[in-house]
């Protein structure tokens, strides 16, 4: 892992903000997983491209907006944390709705995992381990 980690992390961040979700699918590996914020009351994991993204539209579209304002990429040994505040609006600069962290696990040049969390020294947590 390295800084062209966090550089790739960081594209795919702003595809999804130009493009929206579907636009990072290149970037996703073909049994890609996803596992929703825990305080979600219908959590659960996601696996594989189209599952992932179809999940990802999901909850983008129930809770609206659809910018993701980065804060912070910080890289733990094989994963990295993206502290962000998603916007209401798919724009930067629009009302803040949430502030939202990922744990992203890259492998190669694709992201392999996705951890979603709502609270941030949980999302640390699971990026130390």
């Amino acid at each position: 892992m390295s800084e062209e980690t966090l550089a790739l992390v960081r594209r795919v961040y702003d595809a999804w903000n130009s493009g929206g979700v579907q636009a990072i699918e290149p970037s996703l590996a073909d049994d890609v997983q996803l596992h929703d914020a825990p305080e979600m009351p219908d959590a659960r994991s996601w696996r594989g491209r189209a599952a992932v993204l179809g999940r990802l539209d999901d909850v983008s579209a129930a809770v609206g907006g659809g910018w993701a304002d980065l804060r912070e990429l910080r890289l733990y040994r094989d994963k990295v944390l993206v502290n962000m505040v998603w916007q209401e609006d798919a724009a930067a600069g629009s009302p803040a709705f949430a502030e939202v962290s990922h744990v992203v696990r890259v492998e190669g040049d694709q992201i392999v995992s996705l951890e979603v969390f709502l609270d941030r020294a949980a999302a640390e947590a699971a990026a130390r381990a």
